[in-house]
């Protein structure tokens, strides 16, 4: 019975880390995926070397077009290798294109200071994360499509909730926590045995905690 109840418990702890990581991906978006706020890095590239308005348009569309292809990979049913190599040459070919529009004094302040580089380089958090978790689970298509179904709907009730003027921020936290928890139940309905170990792995590899028997 003790075995049987710290199985039920485990399995509930790690799944409620996977749907916590699938709540904040949907609260900061989609976009997040190539890095937090893109814009606002953008903004900060586009000070720091004083590029025209024309400029910072061209950066930002290459910016696009890197997310996009690299939305695509990811998505795939390639290895993760593959995805792996086929975004470093994505972010080489983005690189490139960048260089491409600045003057001469341009690229050498962005040499000095690995500007270009910052700019591309996603930033890690819990939509990075999430990533990285799906494509360790081998979802397969239907289970894919399943996942994105979830990411879209709890998008949008997540905006709900941090867009209703009518809640307090304890009324949002509780209806987050509600969120978080439906997460949770569409997640275990989804998942196979073995891909609900693969969340229990990775989740305790990244806590730093021993194997546990369950």
């Amino acid at each position: 019975m003790l075995r049987r109840t710290s199985t039920i418990l485990i399995t509930a702890i790690v799944t409620a880390a996977f749907a916590a990581s699938i709540v904040a991906a949907a609260v900061v978006g989609p976009r997040a995926r190539m890095g937090a706020r893109p814009g606002v890095r953008l903004h900060a590239f586009s000070k720091a070397l004083a590029l025209t308005p024309e400029q910072t348009e061209n950066v930002k569309a290459i910016l696009l077009k890197l997310r996009t292809g690299a939305k695509a990979v990811l998505q795939s049913d390639r290895t993760r290798e593959a995805k792996r190599q086929e975004i470093l040459e994505l972010r080489g070919n983005a690189k490139a294109d960048i260089y491409a529009v600045l003057t001469p004094e341009q690229k050498a302040k962005a040499d000095q200071t690995r500007l270009v580089d910052r700019l591309l380089k996603p930033k890690r958090g819990s939509a990075t994360g999430l990533n990285r978790m799906l494509a360790r689970l081998d979802l397969t298509p239907e289970q894919k499509t399943s996942v994105q179904s979830i990411l879209k709907d709890t998008t949008a009730r997540v905006k709900d909730v941090r867009q209703d003027t009518n809640l307090s921020p304890e009324a949002k936290k509780t209806r987050l926590m509600e969120i978080r928890k439906g997460v949770r139940e569409d997640i275990m309905a989804l998942l196979t045995p073995e891909q609900k170990a693969k969340i229990r792995q990775w989740t305790q590899n990244r806590r730093g905690c021993p194997g546990q028997k369950v």
